[in-house]
Formats: structure tokens, C-alpha cells, sequence
């Protein structure tokens, strides 16, 4: 059942948050299980050259869908804020804009990612007999692309209107038929990257079939209409725009993988691009509870501000940032605890593992400071600043961690890729305080500015 208008307005904040953000935690911890399973696959059963492989096209894997997930985002906090407002003609309105838009985006740009493969390989790192193997891959990641897309938009837009359960179950589905078809394509069949592709296409249909069905039972309070697929100047600008912090993050990861890959290559050769497709997917793990958080934290913050309970805005920044914290600590202390085991389940590989052991110790060493990077950005985008949310985004991303990677492997050697992150989080942490402090202000005034009007 979606969490109507009074659940999202009067329901504690605690216990809100919670009930968002836990199915949202798993959902993510789901998908990054059925990536490692991915990943433990092929490390296992095609060898190092296979990870390096998996690295190569695991930015293109995140940067085109990424466009669904920026458009759910940006239209979700629109709806949050409509659904406040209780205007459920524009909550429709955004919700068919949204849908329109994604399949435009990243249809086009999966047709474009197979015209110009070679060089898309090439750009993101693939040399020598990589390449040729790499192939069969791509083109399975390619073909899934508008699937993977369009469920990460649903599944954003349902968590807008308070529903956080019913994504989990999508990508749980999507995670169980991926790992079973993983075993059959590359254990039993010895299909190698290429099954692991075919299996990652298979479980993004089946999984957008499972989240399209919830719409098409009116289980949804939005109601998806022809006339609002037509695009609106304003609605598609707005989306976009609030999105952006999303896309900037989620692409820039990419091109971060763009600038490491080479890196590692120059420094260390085909060992050192694997360990990066080790780390990848270790960082993403780790990093699953707090973006499951944020992604609880962000309808209940747009709904009530739509709404001008201010005060419920201020409990769930607040609450959030302590949840965000006991969180990374716990996720900090396994990465350092376990560093060794976490890298060893990828590779038999001796040296790769305790070179990514190495690694996550260190990219892990400013882990607390997430918090209130990740929170702050989700709450300016929740609340519809997007210019702000936007410049957080690529402060670490764009202006600190990509410098950073190019540059400090000229007086580190490869050990600098990975001081690169520590850098770029503890640059990012201050923005992060520069830019919220006005912000949170703000709602301290408008709080009191509603405690004095009468009634």
C-alpha cells in the first residue's frame, strides 16, 4: 500500500525514515550482491583478463542508465513536492514527461553506444586482447540499457509517493534470476563475460516487467496518461535540472573510471585494471546502506516542505545525519576488519587481492565524511535547489577526485589513484558545510516564521 499524504506528513520522522529507507538499503545491497556474484563469476571462471574486461565496461554499464535514475530522481521530487501540495494533476503530469524522457535518452543513446563500440571500449580503457573478449559483453550491457533504465525512473518515482517496498521486490526478482542465469551461462554453458552479459538483460526485463506491473493494477496513486507523455518545456527542465546532481555523480563516476583505468594501466598494467574492478564493486557495497538512506530521506524531505512543515524538515535532516553516521562507522570498521577476505572472494589471484586489500583501506580512510556530503546534496534536490545540489555534486567528483587521479600518480605511482578519493572527500566535506549552513538557516527562520501565524 503507497504511503499516503498523512503518513508522509504525521508519522514520526524515526519511524518514516526507517520505513523507507530500510527496503530502500536492501534493494541496493541486492543489486550489489548479484554485481559481485557477477563479478566472483567471471574472477573465478575467466580469470584476471575477464575482471579487467568487467572493468572496462562497467562505466558504460552505470553512466547510460544513470539517465533513468537522474530522471526518477528529478521527477520524484517533483511529485514529492506536488503530492505535498496536494496538486495530483501535476504529480500525473511529471510522472508521463518522466517516462517519455527516459526512453528517449537512453534508447538513443544505446543505439549510438553499438554504432560507435570501438571507440567507446577504447575510451574506457580496453587495450590489447581485452577488447576482443570484451565485446560479447558489451553488447548484452547495451541491449539492457533501456530496461535497466526505465525501472530505476519507476522505481525512484514509486519511493516519491512513499512506496519503498515494492522497488525492493523489482530489483530483489532481478538479483535472483541474475545470479541463477550467471551459474547456468558461465558456470554449467562456460559462456564466460558473454554469459554474464546475457544474464544481466534477461533479469533488467524481467525485473522492469515486475515494476511496470504495479502501475498497470492501479496500485499507484499516479495514474499514467497519454496526453502526458507529450513533453512540457517546463516539467522537462525542471526534472532535469534537479536531476543533474544525480547524473553529474553517477556519469562522473564513469569518467572517474575513464581516468583510473588509464591510469592503473600506464602504472601497473592489465593486474592493476582488474584491482579497480575489484574496488569498484566493494566501493558500491559499502556504500549501499547510506544511499538507501538518502534515498528514504528524500520524499519525506520534499513532501513536507511542499507542505511548509518545517519543523518535520528539520527532525529529518537531523535524524538522517546521525542514522548516515552510525552507518559508515559500521561500514567503515568492516572494510578495514575485513579487507582481506572482501578482496579474496573476487580473484585467486594473490597479488591482485592484497593490492585491492591495500586499496580499500585506504579510499575508506575518509568514510565518515559521506554523511553529510550525500545527505546535503538529496536534501537541495528534495527542496528543488538544483544549482546548488548540482555544484556539490561535481565539487568532488569533477574538481577534486579526477584532478586528483591524474595527477598524484606522478609523485605516488599507482598507491596515488587511491589517496586521490581521501583527498577529494575531505575538499568535499568543507564545500558540503559552505554550501548548507544558509540552508539549514533557512529552515530554522521558516519554521519560526510558521509557529507565528495564527491557526
Amino acid at each position: 500500500m503507497t504511503t499516503n499524504k498523512n503518513n508522509l506528513g504525521t508519522t514520526p520522522i524515526g519511524q518514516l525514515l526507517f520505513k523507507l529507507s530500510t527496503p530502500a538499503m536492501f534493494g541496493l545491497i541486492i543489486i550489489m550482491t548479484y554485481n559481485i556474484v557477477d563479478t566472483i563469476f567471471v574472477g573465478q571462471f575467466a580469470g584476471s583478463r575477464g575482471l579487467a574486461g568487467m572493468s572496462v565496461v562497467l562505466p558504460i554499464m552505470f553512466l547510460v542508465p544513470v539517465f533513468g535514475l537522474a530522471i526518477g530522481i528529478g521527477a520524484g521530487s517533483i511529485i514529492s513536492r506536488a503530492l505535498g501540495a496536494g496538486d495530483h494533476q501535476r504529480a500525473n503530469q511529471v510522472f508521463g514527461n518522466a517516462i517519455g524522457l527516459t526512453f528517449l535518452i537512453t534508447g538513443s543513446l544505446a543505439i549510438l553506444g553499438y554504432i560507435f563500440g570501438d571507440t567507446m571500449l577504447f575510451i574506457f580503457g580496453a587495450r590489447g586482447e581485452i577488447t576482443q573478449e570484451v565485446w560479447p559483453y558489451y553488447i548484452y550491457i547495451l541491449a539492457g540499457i533501456p530496461f535497466h533504465a526505465m525501472k530505476m525512473c519507476l522505481n525512484n518515482i514509486l519511493r516519491a509517493e512513499g512506496n519503498a517496498r515494492f522497488p525492493m521486490y523489482a530489483q530483489l526478482i532481478s538479483a535472483l534470476i541474475n545470479i541463477l542465469l550467471d551459474y547456468i551461462f558461465i558456470v554449467q554453458l562456460h559462456m564466460g563475460l558473454m554469459g554474464a552479459g546475457f544474464a544481466t538483460l534477461l533479469a533488467h526485463v524481467v525485473g522492469l516487467a515486475y515494476i511496470t506491473s504495479f502501475f498497470l493494477r492501479g496500485k499507484s496513486s499516479l495514474k499514467l496518461k497519454i496526453t502526458n507523455l507529450i513533453p512540457q518545456k517546463a516539467i522537462i527542465t525542471e526534472t532535469l535540472g534537479l536531476g543533474a546532481s544525480t547524473l553529474g555523480r553517477q556519469g562522473a563516476a564513469s569518467f572517474i573510471a575513464i581516468a583510473a583505468n588509464h591510469t592503473l594501466f600506464r602504472y601497473g598494467g592489465e593486474q592493476s585494471v582488474a584491482v579497480y574492478g575489484i574496488i569498484n564493486r566493494l566501493y558500491m557495497v559499502l556504500s549501499a546502506p547510506i544511499n538507501g538512506l538518502v534515498q528514504g530521506f528524500m520524499p519525506i524531505a520534499g513532501f513536507n516542505f511542499g507542505a511548509r512543515q518545517f519543523d518535520r524538515v528539520r527532525k529529518v535532516i537531523l535524524t538522517a545525519l546521525t542514522a548516515g553516521f552510525l552507518i559508515n562507522f559500521i561500514t567503515f570498521a568492516i572494510a578495514r576488519l575485513f579487507s582481506n577476505e572482501l578482496s579474496s572472494m573476487f580473484t585467486n589471484n594473490v597479488t591482485v587481492a592484497h593490492s585491492a586489500a591495500t586499496a580499500l583501506i585506504i579510499i575508506t580512510l575518509t568514510w565518515l565524511t559521506h554523511p553529510i556530503q550525500l545527505i546535503g546534496s538529496s536534501y537541495l534536490q528534495a527542496v528543488g535547489k538544483a544549482k546548488p545540489a548540482f555544484l556539490l555534486t561535481i565539487s568532488r567528483q569533477i574538481l577534486f577526485l579526477i584532478p586528483m587521479i591524474l595527477f598524484l600518480p606522478n609523485l605516488m605511482g599507482e598507491e596515488g589513484v587511491w589517496y586521490a578519493f581521501v583527498i577529494a572527500d575531505i575538499l568535499t566535506f568543507i564545500v558540503s558545510v559552505i554550501l548548507l549552513i544558509p540552508e539549514w538557516k533557512k529552515v530554522n527562520y521558516e519554521e519560526q516564521e510558521m509557529k507565528l501565524i495564527p491557526g
